[in-house]
């Protein structure tokens, strides 16, 4: 069941980033960390997604899997991720004590553009996640 919802989750995803035209990739890189999907923008901000079925046990290692990507990535190639999200099947969204968004597939829609860093396309996640959910362009200080 997780296969098949991870592939609808990157198949949704890619259709919101090219609306933007922004790119979704794969993220891993030798130095071990890996995310399940990366959202790339045409100005060099980035977003790294975990995808999970859902429940608190997928979502903390997901998370924990977000933490290492953004101690490890190699920011001096790629910079320092724009947003850390954990895709879901279900659920409430929400975001971390240190910036982690958690977003119900559900919840997501076309994009909204406004602006990632350099003044490019961003999506926007939907009013649903007032829990603080935030956007793609969050300040990285406030991960």
């Amino acid at each position: 069941m997780g296969l098949l919802f991870e592939s609808m989750a990157v198949r949704d995803l890619r259709i919101y980033a090219q609306s933007l035209g922004a790119r979704l990739y794969y993220h891993g890189d030798e130095s071990g960390p890996e995310a399940d999907a990366s959202i790339d923008g045409n100005d060099g901000g980035w977003a790294a997604i975990e995808i999970r079925l859902g429940g608190r046990t997928a979502i903390t290692k997901a998370t924990d899997s977000l933490r290492a990507v953004r101690q490890r990535v190699e920011t001096a190639r790629r910079g320092i991720p724009a947003r850390l999200i954990v895709l879901t099947a279900f659920g409430r969204g929400y975001q971390t004590d240190d910036g982690i968004a958690v977003v119900p597939l559900t919840a997501m829609r076309p994009l909204i553009p406004t602006t990632w860093r350099g003044g490019t396309a961003r999506p926007r996640l939907p009013r649903r996640c007032a829990t603080g959910c935030g956007s793609l362009g969050a300040a990285p200080s406030a991960m």
